[in-house]
């Protein structure tokens, strides 16, 4: 098709793209003759547009490191490089400028130093790669996922570590951002960029929502429309054995509950079906089965722990050190005996020259050992008399060997 490429070039600054002599990471891209490199965000590796005047010749993948074409492509799309875009270089100038002359007094001030680096650059038709500081000044109201999102379900699962996960986030935040301050890069203003529990609590109260929490504590922020409790009580793990099984089911089956079981390896759930099959039990191996009343669905994998809901009539079972949890045990054992060190025995232990055995060793006075009667780890460069041999440690050459002399 035939682009233009200086139309590119221009499109790619206003999507956030940063030019490079050469590409060499996401975000940039280069021109070379008739030859326009672009890196997306998104791609997995850059994208070659080669021209024929204002013809696009071919379209190919290359190789970030040797810069070879590895196959053709039959499109590309090129996603913005940036969170915050203001259009082209112009657009953008004219757009710090506007927010500069509106402000008053000292802010104006701090606002007009804040942006003198940046503003250089965009009057000489360069992006800056820092436009994110200028969040607020770009959109007055800011938005969430859930403005793109059509009737959400909101679900806040335990409020109150959310609350002091955004505190302690906000604070870091807060340091890097006094420091921005301090070197003028930021004034106030620009230096709102995240937001808070406020705003959470009130694009909560706009959409369905679920507050789960385990206790019952204060959430003064929002309105609560009707409080459901849902009691869970801990299940035992079934060990393996079917009529041990059968106790912990029975009851369940009678008061109408909707069972899922988790029995280790897809060859222990297969077994377990036809065994409960045999029993006159409702059993299913299909994960599309909707729950039902008295229905046992047996499923591959496990659980650290079964789990009941009265008020929902389900219930969660798992299996205990059998099938995968087994597997895993005996993985995680294999890889804690390669990883133990070998230590030497016999006369490979002597051999190894400032490296007893574990065990103490005697050494006779010497004027390197101090007054030392016996040690079990002895320090790098020690000399020291062991049985009428004197040995040197050397750390950085080869370790020496220690032979005995004859008595």
């Amino acid at each position: 098709m035939v682009y233009n490429r200086e139309a590119l070039v221009e499109r790619l600054f206003a999507a956030g793209y940063v030019r490079r002599s050469q590409v060499d990471g996401p975000g940039q891209f280069s021109v070379r003759g008739d030859i326009v490199d672009i890196y997306a965000p998104d791609m997995r590796q850059p994208a070659r547009v080669e021209y024929w005047d204002d013809e696009i010749d071919s379209l190919a993948s290359f190789d970030l490191l040797t810069q070879r074409r590895d196959g053709s492509l039959e499109k590309i799309y090129l996603s913005p490089a940036r969170e915050v875009l203001f259009g082209n270089t112009v657009q953008t100038a004219e757009a710090l400028r506007d927010a500069w002359k509106k402000a008053r007094g000292k802010h104006r001030a701090a606002l007009e130093k804040a942006m003198e680096a940046d503003l250089a650059q965009l009057d000489s038709g360069l992006m800056p790669e820092a436009m994110d500081k200028y969040y607020g000044l770009r959109y007055a109201v800011p938005a969430t996922l859930l403005d793109h999102l059509t009737s959400p379900i909101f679900v806040l699962d335990e409020v109150g570590g959310i609350r002091d996960a955004q505190k302690a986030t906000e604070f870091r935040r807060g340091e890097e951002l006094t420091g921005l301050l301090e070197e003028g890069v930021i004034c106030p203003g620009l230096d709102v960029l995240y937001q808070t529990m406020d705003d959470l609590a009130i694009a909560a109260q706009k959409q369905s929502t679920l507050l789960c929490e385990n206790f019952l504590r204060g959430m003064n922020e929002f309105k609560l429309k009707d409080l459901i409790n849902a009691e869970a009580f801990a299940a035992p793990n079934w060990g393996g054995d079917l009529a041990s099984l059968r106790e912990d089911l029975d009851p369940l089956v009678e008061q109408g509950y909707a069972i899922a079981l988790f029995a280790g390896t897809p060859k222990g759930a297969a077994a377990l079906t036809r065994d409960l099959a045999d029993k006159g039990y409702a059993v299913s191996m299909s994960r599309d089965v909707r729950p039902a009343k008295g229905l046992v669905q047996i499923l591959p994998g496990h659980l650290t722990a079964g789990c009941t809901f009265p008020f929902a009539r389900v219930a969660v079972l798992s299996s205990r050190r059998h099938g995968l949890d087994e597997a895993s045990e005996a993985a995680k054992k294999r890889k804690k005996e390669q990883k133990r060190p070998v230590q030497p025995v016999g006369h490979h232990a002597r051999r190894l020259c400032g490296a007893p055995e574990p065990r103490h060793r005697h050494v006779r006075r010497h004027p390197a050992a101090g007054s030392a009667g016996c040690h079990q780890r002895l320090p790098q460069s020690a000399v020291f008399r062991l049985r009428r041999a004197v040995c040197a440690r050397y750390p950085t050459g080869p370790a020496f060997p220690l032979h005995r002399p004859r008595r």
